[in-house]
């Protein structure tokens, strides 16, 4: 794709008279392979290049892939770190057969002065959403002039509502950060953002793409106090709230994530054995008989033993079934596991393995909490027909074939119903 300076590559790689069974030994025998693909398939790229990395097998329902990062940030232990995950719930699975690994190479571009938006959504954007701090500027200062903005806004600056408005102050900050960090005045990509980065103790820096789908292309190292800059036509605009950016309820500072529900977000930096925060290291992994699971090292077997104020460990709520080897969180379960079910997202429970489920209902259809409702002279069949709701799901087959014309001589196609199926629903 031209356009945005992207690339994919596919590699197909075919293992042969392989006999590699078992989580540990297929960890092991990737991390070499990975290490090889990624150093021979990514050494003519720039570190600040964002990549993103797909693994396909025939044993996977679906492919394990990363998100967008820069080439600094792939390593092999994150790959692997993502393939245990899965492994833990495919324990037959065997390198016997084929990978597939595809690469999306994309080269980062440079700002400048901003140029008029040529799409009317993003200009909407932009005015319309309160999370964004717009740099007005005639020079090529507008990276800088962003940074000291956002810097001041969490500084609560005493000049704050001038620096915002764009006044000379703000020029004034911007030409000193570019003097101090020794960058010349012009317009600033990456490098020069990593030149800005290490005269600020205290902040780290992000910048937020749009031309790689508002994806995070660079970040940092960690800080306390956090600057959000967005990158969109050549120049640089401040977000105050990634949330907000994102039409997200929270925004996880670790992984770089917008999510609405606590309950489905996944940190990256949780180990997916123990469940704890830990070094990753190069040991051999370890069988616990007690929850019938692998871990990855010493440190991991040990934490996943630790209880916790309640008096439970990992080891207590986390097992594998040794029937159906199916991974089961006993704080999901409402009732014992049985083999062969599995869990509902929509009814947040585990369900027999021919459960189908569409959605909830608002209430129970009970009339005995309506009769708390009932007023004088009304009875209670009364009442629920007043709070039943009907809703009629419909269907229209048509032909299209069908030609006319009108009286200017146009032709346009009509849509001809043969078949009209409805169906009534009462809700309560």
């Amino acid at each position: 794709m031209p356009k945005f300076n992207t690339t994919s590559t596919r590699y197909k790689v075919t293992f042969k008279d392989l006999d590699i069974r078992g989580i540990p030994n297929i960890l092991k025998s990737l991390k070499v392979l990975f290490n090889s693909i990624i150093r021979n398939i990514t050494e003519f790229m720039d570190q600040s290049d964002l990549v993103r990395l797909s693994v396909q097998c025939p044993e996977l329902d679906f492919p394990i892939s990363l998100p967008f990062m820069k080439l600094s940030q792939l390593h092999t232990e994150r790959l692997l770190s993502e393939i245990e995950r899965v492994l833990q719930s495919y324990e037959q699975f065997v390198l016997d057969e084929t990978l597939e690994i595809e690469l999306i190479h994309v080269s980062l571009p440079s700002g400048g002065i901003g140029k008029r938006c040529k799409y009317v959504d993003l200009e909407k954007t932009l005015n319309e959403k309160r999370c964004f701090l717009q740099i007005q500027n005639k020079d090529d200062l507008c990276c800088a002039r962003a940074i000291m903005t956002a810097k001041a806004r969490l500084d609560g600056h005493e000049k704050w509502n001038s620096i915002r408005q764009g006044r000379n102050i703000q020029g004034e900050l911007a030409r000193k950060l570019h003097n101090k960090a020794g960058v010349p005045f012009r317009r600033c990509g990456i490098e020069e953002i990593k030149s800005f980065q290490r005269i600020l103790d205290g902040y780290q820096i992000h910048v937020v793409s749009k031309e790689h789908f508002n994806a995070i292309i660079y970040e940092g190292p960690t800080a306390e106090k956090k600057i959000y800059l967005y990158l969109h036509d050549h120049h640089y605009d401040v977000i105050t709230a990634m949330p907000a950016f994102l039409s997200r309820n929270y925004f996880c500072t670790k992984c770089n994530k917008g999510y609405d529900h606590k309950v489905d977000h996944s940190c990256n930096n949780v180990c997916h054995q123990c469940y704890k925060t830990h070094e990753s290291g190069d040991e051999d992994w370890i069988y616990c008989n007690d929850c019938n699971r692998y871990f990855k090292s010493a440190k991991c077997y040990e934490m996943h033993k630790q209880e916790t104020s309640t008096g439970k460990s990992t080891c207590y709520t986390n097992f594998r079934c040794r029937k159906c080897n199916q991974s089961v969180y006993t704080k999901l379960h409402k009732t014992a596991h049985k083999c062969g079910e599995h869990y509902c997202k929509t009814c947040k429970d585990y369900v027999p393995e021919e459960h189908k489920c569409y959605m909830l209902p608002a209430c129970p259809d009970n009339i005995d909490t309506l009769k708390h409702d009932v007023k004088p002279g009304e009875n209670a069949k009364q009442l629920k027909k007043k709070h039943t709701k009907t809703f009629i799901f419909f269907d229209f087959e048509c032909t299209q074939n069908k030609v006319l014309q009108c009286d200017m001589g146009f032709e346009k196609t009509s849509k001809e119903t043969k078949m009209y199926i409805h169906q009534n629903a009462c809700f309560l």
